[in-house]
């Protein structure tokens, strides 16, 4: 019986044990991890402080869902049109830095909400009214 409580006890306590989160390497925000290709995953909109996100994922046409983000690490960006086209031009290009938590896009200043390496997550205000806000989370490929 005190062997079976000590495997008990043993399994229990390897069981319980997690992996030291110190073991992932570190993402830091900076031009070489954001360069990349990135596509949309997520867009919220938030009209006001006082009213409700809404998911514009469901409303987003097909033609806009597989289009990609490439933040190249010269400072250059380009928007492309991929997949099912849309009206309107095919890709559209720019410039791009980093200052602090500030995603920096041609002249307007976006603030980077989260970014791990994989997911990138930017806050845009005053986009269509003043107050507003959009949530756009894009996936790196």
């Amino acid at each position: 019986m005190k062997q079976l409580l000590m495997a008990v006890f043993l399994f229990s306590s390897l069981a319980s044990c997690k992996k030291d989160d110190d073991d992932k390497p570190e993402c830091t925000l900076n031009v070489s991890s954001v360069s990349g290709t990135y596509t949309i995953s997520s867009y919220l909109y938030k009209e006001s402080s006082s009213s409700p996100e809404v998911d514009q994922m469901p409303d987003t046409e097909p033609c806009e869902r597989d289009d990609t983000f490439t933040f190249n690490s010269n400072g250059q960006y380009l928007f492309e049109d991929a997949g099912v086209l849309c009206d309107g031009p095919e890709s559209v290009d720019g410039s791009w830095s980093l200052s602090g938590n500030n995603l920096i896009l041609d002249d307007e200043t976006v603030p980077v909400k989260k970014f791990d390496c994989k997911q990138l997550v930017l806050e845009f205000h005053d986009t269509y009214v003043t107050g507003d806000r959009s949530t756009l989370t894009f996936n790196k490929r």
